[in-house]
C-alpha cells in the first residue's frame, strides 16, 4: 500500500496497530478473558476491518 502511495495507508496502518496492541494486551493478561472471547474479538474486528478500511480500497483504489 505504501509504495502505491494510498491515501488510506496512514489510517489503515494506525488500525492495525491499535488490534495488534488490543490482541497483545488480551495474550499478556490470558485467563481474564477467555479462548472463545478472544476469537470472538478477533473475528469481530476482522469483519469490521475488511467491510470498512479494506472496502476504501475498493471504493477507492489503490
Amino acid at each position: 500500500m505504501r509504495a502505491l502511495t494510498n491515501l488510506h495507508y496512514a489510517a489503515h496502518k494506525i488500525e492495525h496497530d491499535r488490534f495488534l496492541t488490543e490482541v497483545s494486551d488480551v495474550v499478556a493478561n490470558f485467563g481474564e478473558e477467555s479462548m472463545d472471547g478472544l476469537a470472538r474479538r478477533v473475528r469481530d474486528w476482522i469483519v469490521s476491518h475488511i467491510t470498512t478500511f479494506d472496502r476504501q480500497l475498493l471504493t477507492h483504489g489503490l
